[in-house]
């Protein structure tokens, strides 16, 4: 087990604090982790430790004295552009920052003029996030219509969607992104008002129709003027829609294309949930990435 001193600056405030947590949390199998402040420091002198984590480059000149002293590795996060505009007006600043076993950039174009500061290359850390708490709400999808009249729910599709959305719940893509259907309120003999279906397409996002055919579809027309995305079938006044740029998906009449298109439509926050696993505190990444200097760095000190 590791034992790393996180050393931080209390005018960092939430960020750093919540970055040390998770960080934490993503090696608590290999490292024990204690956290102190730089005027903990000043008035008590750094913990004992394996190795010292310094969360940004204001701190070093605060504590240049205990970092002058640590018999163990330590290293450096820089995290944004404003810690180096000034870094230049602190010689000890830049003496340590020489010194230092290693040195982690929060974003790739801060390397270039960090190489430049320090005695080994800067390493690229992504800022983490915890995917499992930072996840997407379900996608909220709606249609419009008598779900107790069987005849009018068949020639609408509603049995596809049903389908549709057993189909993706059981895929869970991943495990990331789950379906919802919603139906519209109010159920028949009630006539559900206009007044009543504005809040309701305004909170999908995304509607859905799969009728065997349609002269104008009020519920299309409504959804599309709410600025809701659509997937239907290719009737009516759907091919005006999509010819005039519409956000609408025209599919066929069938479970897979309506599959298809639902995912179509969803494919911007698919990818962005696909994006964000690279950044997750458990991707090695991340985590990996601060553990597999913590150990390069103490091999290289005790060797």
């Amino acid at each position: 087990m590791i034992r790393v001193v996180h050393l931080m600056g209390v005018q960092n405030g939430w960020a750093i604090c919540l970055r040390v947590e998770n960080l934490t949390r993503a090696l608590a199998e290999h490292v024990e982790a204690k956290a102190v402040s730089f005027r903990q420091v000043r008035e008590s002198g750094l913990p004992d430790g394996d190795f010292v984590h310094v969360h940004g480059l204001q701190i070093i000149r605060l504590v240049s004295d205990a970092l002058s002293a640590v018999s163990c590795p330590w290293g450096f996060e820089v995290i944004s552009h404003r810690s180096l505009k000034d870094i230049r007006k602190y010689e000890i600043t830049r003496s340590l920052m020489a010194r230092a076993a290693c040195c982690w950039v929060k974003n790739k174009r801060l390397a270039p003029e960090v190489a430049q500061l320090v005695s080994g290359e800067p390493i690229y850390v992504p800022n983490g996030v915890d995917t499992a708490l930072f996840r997407p709400r379900p996608v909220r999808i709606g249609w419009v219509g008598n779900r107790k009249n069987v005849a009018h729910a068949e020639y609408k599709g509603l049995p596809m969607l049903d389908d549709a959305i057993s189909r993706l719940n059981d895929a869970r893509l991943a495990g990331r992104l789950r379906f919802q259907f919603i139906d519209a309120p109010g159920s028949y003999p009630h006539i559900v008002t206009q007044a009543e279906l504005v809040p309701y397409y305004q909170s999908l996002d995304l509607y859905v129709s799969m009728s065997i055919a349609e002269g104008c579809s009020n519920t299309i027309n409504e959804a599309v003027s709410c600025g809701v995305p659509v997937v239907a079938t290719k009737v009516g006044i759907v091919p005006e829609f999509i010819a005039d740029g519409a956000n609408v998906i025209g599919v066929e009449r069938n479970v897979d294309s309506l599959v298809n298109g639902i995912l179509k439509a969803v494919a911007g926050r698919t990818d962005s949930v696909r994006v964000m696993d690279a950044y997750d505190w458990v991707s090695p990444a991340v985590a990996d990435a601060y553990l597999t200097e913590y150990r390069n760095a103490i091999a290289e000190a005790t060797a």
